[in-house]
């Protein structure tokens, strides 16, 4: 019988492996040869691998793995990953190529330092392994059969897949916006308005806000909540919208403390919009409308009796000063003049009398 070198042969006799034939002729009359390829492993349902052992050859042809109940077993060929293999015996074969093995204990979640992080992508072995991503701007917490084992910082985290449970929450670190909208608050006056509130926040402390928190920003948004209704009921309608701009820094100081507590950092808040009823919006309009109306008023009853004045003091200066008086007199013949296509002046008496006196018969005519 000839033995290629990429075969190896198994010498049975009455059914037992007696040895391994390795390349080259034999001449066995009285035995069962059965050939196998040269190459990755033996399959145990052709062989018993148990029998297979105890041939007198069977170490110098086979490498035999053991591997016990909560083992992996990553097979390497000539350096290449080739397969990892769970509880069981298997039997490699020397020669042609090269195998090593890599052995990871998977009873327990942590990965040993040993296996490298890009083995656990390959096909074959990812299916035992538990993959968490933390981006850059999270924190993570690690659970290990939910107890708290420590934050994780950004970055991928691998763990094995075992009877412990594995949990990783993670934590938004940027700022966020939190917005109250529409809330329908009752004034000192017992008004009814509705406003939309607005806070930015920030995780401050992610240990507590993942550890010690259930639903912190809906207990932010109710305390908020609270603080911006009791702040309401404590002034009037008028104080509230003569001071908007102090309600976001009145809520913010009232709420720091209790949302230090959940673990955020308010930033800034403030009032977006104050709604009123439509009621009451109609007869704020009117209120506006009548004080801008007095205003004008004000204003107009200012300037006449400024242009009085300046009437009465002009009057003054004429009476006391002759030559000023003929000026005005000039002047007001002048706009007299604009305003006449034709004049016909007769008798005697200078140009300014005649056009005088004719302007005082027209208007006695009238």
């Amino acid at each position: 019988m000839r033995i290629t070198k990429q075969q190896c042969g198994i010498e049975f006799k009455k059914g037992d492996a007696v040895r391994i034939l390795g390349p080259g002729d034999h001449f066995l009359p009285f035995s069962e040869v059965r050939l196998y390829p040269r190459r990755y492993r033996l399959d145990s349902q052709e062989v018993d691998l148990a029998v297979l052992r105890q041939a007198e050859n069977a170490e110098e042809f086979l490498d035999f793995v053991d591997v016990q109940e909560g083992e992996l077993c990553i097979v390497f060929e000539d350096g290449v990953l080739l397969e990892a293999v769970k509880a069981g015996s298997f039997a490699y074969w020397k020669g042609l190529h090269k195998y090593s093995f890599v052995r990871a204990d998977i009873s327990q979640p942590m990965v040993e330092p040993d296996v490298k992080r890009d083995w656990l992508r390959k096909p074959g072995i990812i299916d035992f392994v538990n993959v968490f991503t933390v981006e850059s701007y999270e924190k993570g917490a690690l659970f290990v059969n939910r107890q708290f084992q420590g934050l994780l910082e950004p970055g991928d985290y691998t763990y094995w897949k075992c009877a412990e449970s594995v949990l990783v929450t993670k934590c938004d670190l940027r700022i966020q916006q939190l917005d109250i909208a529409g809330q329908e608050l009752l004034s000192k006056d017992k008004v009814t308005l509705r406003i939309n509130f607005t806070c930015q926040l920030q995780a401050a402390d992610p240990e507590k806000l993942l550890r010690e928190a259930l639903n912190p920003m809906q207990q932010l948004y109710s305390a908020i909540q609270l603080s911006l209704r009791e702040y309401t009921g404590g002034f009037t309608l008028d104080e509230l919208l003569e001071n908007r701009e102090k309600i976001g820094g009145t809520v913010l100081t009232h709420v720091r403390d209790q949302a230090e507590s959940i673990g955020y950092k308010l930033i800034s808040a403030g009032a977006r919009d104050i709604i009123l009823p439509g009621e009451v919006r109609e007869i704020m309009n009117r209120v506006l409308l009548a004080e801008k109306q007095a205003q004008a008023n004000l204003i107009q009853r200012r300037e006449e009796t400024a242009s009085t004045r300046s009437l009465m003091n002009t009057a003054k200066l004429m009476e006391n000063n002759p030559t000023l008086l003929r000026l005005k007199e000039l002047e007001s013949v002048e706009k007299i003049v604009e305003k006449v296509q034709e004049i016909r002046l007769m008798g005697g008496g200078s140009l300014l009398d005649q056009v005088g006196e004719l302007f005082i018969q027209r208007q006695s005519g009238q």
